[in-house]
């Protein structure tokens, strides 16, 4: 049986993949290998060194989230609703499930939101694994 376009295509896209694991292996591993060697400054901060040839510096940072039960500091007494403000920021965020649910439920205040929303085409994804023996048949 002879390779269609579309096998040679998906094959092509497989190596591809392989090379790129690869490579971010490969790069995984000497960056692992500088911070051996430079070290960091602590829990938070940037370590720099000046070589002959280069100027490395390791950036350590910590990352912060916010609690699922954050909302509770608001009944706290000794947290000000400003300086609270100030350091939590809430920002409306899209719930696509219930916009598709609100879509086909009651199109009006979908077409109200939809105002709200911009829409615009996402990346398109492919999908390539290789078939077994059996599933080929």
């Amino acid at each position: 049986m002879n390779p269609t376009a579309l096998d040679q295509a998906a094959y092509e896209l497989l190596e591809a993949k392989r090379r790129e694991d690869e490579a971010r292996n490969a790069r995984l591993a000497a960056e692992e290998r500088v911070i051996q060697i430079l070290g960091t400054n602590g829990s938070e901060g940037t370590k720099r060194e000046n070589t002959n040839w280069y100027k490395v510096s390791t950036v350590t940072s910590l990352t912060r989230t916010l609690h699922p039960e954050w909302r509770e500091l608001l009944d706290d007494d000794d947290l000000d609703a400003e300086t609270f403000s100030r350091v939590i920021k809430t920002e409306p965020k899209l719930s696509i499930g219930e916009l598709k649910k609100v879509a086909t439920e009651n199109p009006t205040a979908y077409a109200v939101l939809a105002r709200a929303i911009i829409s615009k085409p996402a990346k398109i994804a492919v999908k390539v694994e290789l078939q077994t023996k059996k599933e080929a048949a």
